[in-house]
């Protein structure tokens, strides 16, 4: 389903199976106002900054280990459509499934699923999740509104240079989608600073910042493009990329100039704190297709 589309509406409850960010506040609080029934499994170490502002039987919080309580908590709720959302720092300490019966008899399944990157574990897991009859899809199919369409925010004019940095910059993140590397890259001066490890993009824009106090980056502020994508091939059901106020923060405290993001397949979190912040901070954000795999 597009960005434009209309979301998925049910008498049923939706389920999401909450990571970390403000994003997944903002999915509850849109699904409350809609009058929306929803079933939330919040996922302990990740999502407990949201915790203290939800109540009510359908919110829980569960260890990652505890698959099989968690499936358990969406067939209570007669949940049919899931949603996965929110930063998974870390994989699941699987110490947890002692307890959990329902977790122990899908041990084979959840080892095969553990298995390869990001995006093939990402596939074994809904593959999980269907396999119990569930449906898993994207925060597109139940709130559109989450995903840049095509924009350009901020007063810093786009020259032929910059558009040359993004042109490079669409043509190499694509190519290291191909090998499930990344989200996302600096570039300035057709030169690439810093590709997205599995960090994740905070940690790449401080390695930037950290280059410029330590003048191996020479160039001075406000200089370097973030262009931010989903991978070629990538299930844009789940951990499409994400943006919000604190990335253009740390833009900012970078020396970067602006940010590039793939039309309708960015999350932006916070939207009018963030374009406030690109506005405020002086930068650029350009959201806009020919990414090589629109």
């Amino acid at each position: 389903m597009s960005a434009a589309s209309a979301p998925i509406t049910t008498r049923r409850a939706i389920g999401i199976v909450a990571g970390g960010g403000a994003i997944v506040g903002e999915l509850i609080a849109a699904l409350s106002a809609a009058g929306q029934p929803h079933a939330v499994a919040a996922i302990k170490g990740e999502a407990d900054a949201i915790l203290p502002h939800l109540q009510g039987d359908h919110i829980q919080s569960f260890d990652w280990g505890e698959i099989g309580r968690i499936l358990s908590f969406f067939k209570k709720h007669q949940c049919e459509d899931l949603v996965l959302l929110g930063r998974v720092s870390k994989r699941p300490d699987f110490r947890s499934i002692l307890g959990d019966p329902g977790t122990l008899v899908r041990i084979p399944k959840i080892v095969a699923a553990m298995r390869g990157g990001d995006d093939s574990l990402l596939k074994r897991v809904i593959d999980l999740l269907e396999a119990e009859g569930f449906r898993v899809v994207g925060i597109q199919d139940v709130a559109p509104d989450f995903l840049l369409n095509e924009c350009h925010h901020g007063n810093m004019k786009i020259t032929p240079s910059i558009r040359a940095d993004i042109a490079k910059g669409k043509a190499v993140l694509a190519d290291l989608g191909r090998h499930d590397i990344g989200q996302a890259l600096v570039i300035h001066d057709g030169r690439i600073w810093a590709v997205e490890g599995a960090e994740g993009t905070d940690a790449m824009i401080a390695r930037i910042r950290a280059l410029r106090a330590e003048q191996r980056i020479t160039k001075r502020p406000v200089t370097g493009i973030l262009i931010k994508a989903a991978k070629i091939g990538q299930d844009r059901r789940v951990d499409l990329p994400a943006i919000g106020p604190e990335t253009i923060r740390m833009m900012a405290e970078a020396g970067l100039a602006g940010l590039v993001v793939q039309s309708g397949a960015v999350l932006v979190a916070e939207r009018a704190e963030t374009l406030r912040r690109v506005s405020q901070c002086g930068l650029f954000l350009l959201s806009e297709g020919d990414f090589h795999h629109d």
